[in-house]
């Protein structure tokens, strides 16, 4: 192999991973805490609990996942998070697990059910502490999609903005007087996956010692 092949060869390497590492992918929030207690697991917005067609976080395609229209089952509770009894606003932080930028939300909320979040905000940090945070926007979410038990995902798309943690403030639910604020589950579309150069210098590194060796041996 010449160094012309051999330069070929490594940009298309090149260029195979840079175009995969910038897919539409779905991400799976890895953590999530909350202010607002839990009079059911917080863990159902983010563990795939009720949805009717399952997802590989970072793997598949965001777009795709949901325009097979996946649902989410109430589950009688057994698939939501309901906030303690009365709480009705307070914010929900998710850990990515990682560095990456993120342009779309897809919720899962309520259905006919005045405890369905109706408004809320999201902003972004590097820390879970939201020291230095940036805001996204501020959104209104439906209680009206689907037919109970069953909704459909909504999607909120905003900037392309680099994140390893989304605050989600809740402002209020579909009623004043709800029992409390409750939504079924949450993910997040991935554009880009942050420092794939590691990959790529291994890959380099591998390729031109084979290549050192090669000529060495001549």
């Amino acid at each position: 192999m010449n160094t012309m092949k051999l330069a070929v060869f490594l940009w298309m390497i090149l260029v195979t991973i840079t175009w995969e590492a910038r897919g539409g992918l779905i991400l799976q929030p890895m953590n999530a805490s909350t202010d607002m207690g839990e009079y059911y697991p917080l863990a159902n917005t983010i563990n795939q609990s009720g949805l009717s067609l399952g997802y590989t976080s970072l793997v598949d395609d965001y777009d795709n996942y949901l325009a097979t229209d996946p649902y989410a089952d109430h589950g009688v509770g057994s698939n939501i998070w309901g906030a303690s009894e009365g709480i009705r606003s307070g914010h929900i932080i998710f850990e990515l697990g990682g560095d990456y930028y993120i342009e779309s939300m897809a919720l899962w909320n309520q259905v006919l059910d005045p405890s369905a979040i109706q408004m809320f905000s999201l902003s972004v940090d590097d820390n879970p502490g939201f020291t230095s945070p940036t805001i996204i926007g501020t959104f209104v979410a439906s209680n009206s999609l689907g037919y109970w038990p069953n909704t459909p995902a909504q999607q909120f798309s905003f900037d392309t903005t680099a994140a390893s943690f989304v605050r989600m403030d809740i402002l209020s639910t579909w009623s004043p007087t709800s029992w409390a604020a409750s939504f079924n589950e949450v993910a997040f579309e991935t554009t880009s996956i942050p420092e794939p150069s590691s990959l790529v210098l291994l890959v380099i590194g591998s390729a031109g010692g084979w290549f050192i060796r090669r000529r060495l041996k001549r």
